[in-house]
């Protein structure tokens, strides 16, 4: 009778399972799984049904803890492989996942059962961010793909080549795929491929068009406003990257403000908005900046994202605490990104701020970065800072030793980058070495004319040339270059003009004759029938004049310079009242009248005592005119005198004492308890 009452008790657990398996209530699944357990044992179906429920609930460790319990069966367990796989993906063991996967793959499997292991070591890798290994499972599931999964595998396939690109691995034509831009998935990683490849006006077309296909998308689902805002977050985020980095900064912020205030709920891209806003910013409104910067730190944002995300929120967070003057935690920061990143130069420049700010001398942060050139002596960056420190100083023959040692042992792309040039050249004209100057600057030209770089324009770098020359007084060298650009272009203006500077310089009548090549003077620019006397008088007026053109014969109608200079009215000067002209000004006339040698006092026995300005204490002690008393006959600007003052301002305004109460015995200036006398009326 307890046998056949247990066994419908089963039975209708069994059957409220199902029912809570048909509706996905998965929380009264795992209940009813365990009520199930405590009285059949190791059920497969209850375990498998517990074990999906758990990860449908994102309880990656409960479903380990069931999958890994030692009195598992072994089929079960066998079984379910591809869950513990999976489970420990999300739990960020990827390592054991990867082991695991790998481990299953070299055994029997079935077609479907591989390619689903598959899906899950792409996934694996991409995390890991071993993305050439990743990108070659991916084109093995596409050779072989069926409608449904087409889509989603297109996705992810072109994410990887984007993120592939972003870390600076070379992709060759055949990882190329042709993909209609048909949802909004594919079109946000098409974009991302576009960002990557430095393509911004074609990634802003793509998000934006991405942008459209998830609203539309989500509308005909009928999903509320919030939700889509939400899909929304991760598109619009990479849109202000996209802007951030067009410099459309303005835009950039009020699209990540608009991401946070929506409150997306996905961590990564919540990080991400909040660190670039930090960067937008830079050294303004830090206490703000620093709120950013602990929501882009919050616990379990580090899982979910990629390590060049992760070194760059740090690295802004060690320059915010510079910014912020807690050269402390910027120090020991810097340090420690210097220990993760040796190649990294930011973290040596990091520290070199903190000890330039931190002390106000560029004593000691000059041997930290003399120190970090030993290190790493091929940092640009590093040899960059210290120069400038150097050219602060007027230390030229530093920052040229500097930069040349870099130049000298740099390849040829390196060294010849314009703006290493342009330093170099600049460099060397300030201690009037021109030789060495028009050297490099010929050196770098014909580097620039072979073609092996970007930059082949021959004219324009000619041209450059060609004025440097002329500027450092070779007018002859500069001439030979500016003929050849005339020859190349007669109607090239600039380089006409750079010839008849050039000429002007040794071979006037050669200038003369090129002059005919410089276009014809028209309108303003004709200087026949100018006024001279009318440009001379307009010279040095204070307020901007009307141009005056005279055409010959004039204007009819205009006034004439005579007639306009007769209208001016002379200013009468402004003159005291009574002022005679025949009668010499009192020379004292400035002076207070008590203060004249003509003034009478009135009255009977008037004394000094109270002449001069309030405030004038009198010699040798007593009352000052403050009522203040002078102690031993001191005079307070003495004692200011005297004392020590602070050699620097103090950081913060300082708050004034609260006033003391005192009794009339206690101060030295309080009122007498004699009666006053009354005064006569």
């Amino acid at each position: 009778m307890a046998a056949d009452k247990k066994s419908q008790e089963t039975q209708r657990l069994f059957a409220e399972l199902e029912r809570y398996c048909s509706s996905e209530e998965y929380d009264n699944i795992v209940k009813i799984c365990d009520k199930i357990s405590r009285t059949v044992k190791n059920d497969p179906d209850v375990l498998h049904s517990k074990v999906v429920a758990l990860i449908r609930l994102e309880r990656y460790t409960d479903a380990l803890t069931v999958l890994e319990a030692s009195n598992l069966p072994v089929e079960v367990r066998e079984d379910h492989q591809f869950e513990k796989a999976y489970c420990l993906y999300r739990a960020n063991r990827l390592s054991e996942s990867l082991d695991l996967i790998r481990q299953c793959k070299n055994g029997e499997l079935g077609k479907d059962a591989k390619r689903q292991f598959d899906h899950l070591e792409a996934q694996v890798l991409y995390r890991q961010e071993d993305y050439g290994e990743c990108l070659g499972i991916y084109q093995e599931l596409l050779r072989d793909v069926n409608e449904d999964e087409e889509g989603e595998l297109a996705s992810n396939y072109n994410a990887v080549r984007a993120a592939a690109v972003a870390s600076g691995l070379s992709l060759g034509d055949e990882m190329d795929v042709d993909q209609a831009a048909d949802s909004y998935e594919v079109t946000y990683n098409l974009a991302c491929l576009s960002l990557a490849d430095g393509k911004l006006d074609e990634a802003e077309q793509y998000l934006q068009k991405a942008r459209k296909q998830c609203r539309d998308a989500l509308l005909e689902e009928e999903y509320a406003e919030e939700e889509i805002e939400r899909e929304l977050g991760i598109i619009v985020v990479q849109l202000a990257y996209v802007r951030q980095l067009q410099g459309k900064t303005e835009e950039a912020s009020e699209l990540y403000k608009g991401v946070l205030k929506a409150k997306v709920g996905d961590a990564a891209v919540t990080a991400v908005a909040s660190n670039n806003l930090v960067a937008i910013k830079k050294n303004h409104e830090l206490f703000e900046s620093a709120k950013r910067y602990r929501a882009a730190t919050a616990s379990g944002v580090e899982q979910k994202l990629t390590r060049a995300q992760k070194k760059v929120i740090a690295m802004n967070g060690a320059i915010l605490s510079l910014y912020m003057n807690k050269f402390g935690p910027a120090r020991d920061a810097a340090k420690k990104l210097a220990e993760q990143y040796p190649d990294d130069d930011t973290p040596y420049l990091i520290l070199a701020g903190a000890s330039y700010r931190e002390k106000k001398k560029m004593t000691k942060a000059i041997e930290e970065l003399q120190l970090y050139c030993e290190q790493m002596p091929g940092s640009l960056s590093v040899r960059l800072a210290l120069s400038q420190i150097y050219i602060s100083q007027n230390n030229y023959g530093g920052a040229i030793a500097l930069i040349q040692s870099f130049f000298d042992n740099a390849d040829d792309d390196a060294k010849y980058q314009p703006g290493i040039i342009s330093l170099l050249v600049w460099l060397y004209g300030q201690v009037d070495n021109v030789d060495k100057a028009v050297g490099l600057l010929q050196q770098a030209t014909e580097f620039w004319k072979s073609g092996s770089s970007e930059l082949s324009n021959e004219s324009s770098i000619l041209k450059q040339l060609a004025a440097f020359k002329l500027k450092s007084g070779r007018p002859r060298e500069a001439a030979a270059d500016y003929e050849r650009l005339v020859r190349a272009d007669p109607q090239d203006v600039h380089s006409v003009a750079g010839l008849i500077m050039a000429y002007s310089e040794f071979d006037p009548a050669l200038a003369e004759r090129y002059k005919e090549y410089l276009p014809a003077d028209t309108g303003a620019g004709n200087s026949e029938g100018i006024d001279a006397s009318v440009l001379e008088v307009s010279i040095g007026a204070g307020k901007p004049r009307k141009q005056v053109v005279a055409a010959e014969g004039g204007v009819p109608g205009a006034p004439t310079q005579d007639e306009r200079m007769k209208k001016k009215r002379k200013r009468k000067p402004k003159l005291p009242k009574n002022f005679d002209p025949n009668v010499q000004p009192d020379p004292e006339r400035w002076l207070p009248k008590r203060e004249r040698a003509a003034f009478a006092k009135k009255g009977k026995h008037r004394r000094d005592v109270g002449k001069g300005p309030q405030g004038v204490n009198v010699a040798g002690g007593g009352l000052g005119g403050t009522g203040s008393a002078n102690i031993g006959g001191v005079s307070r600007a003495s004692v200011r005198e005297a004392a020590p003052q602070p050699s620097t301002p103090p950081s913060a305004p300082a708050t004034p004492p609260a006033p003391e109460k005192t009794t009339p015995s206690q101060s030295g200036g309080g009122q007498s308890n004699k009666k006053k006398k009354k005064g006569k009326k």
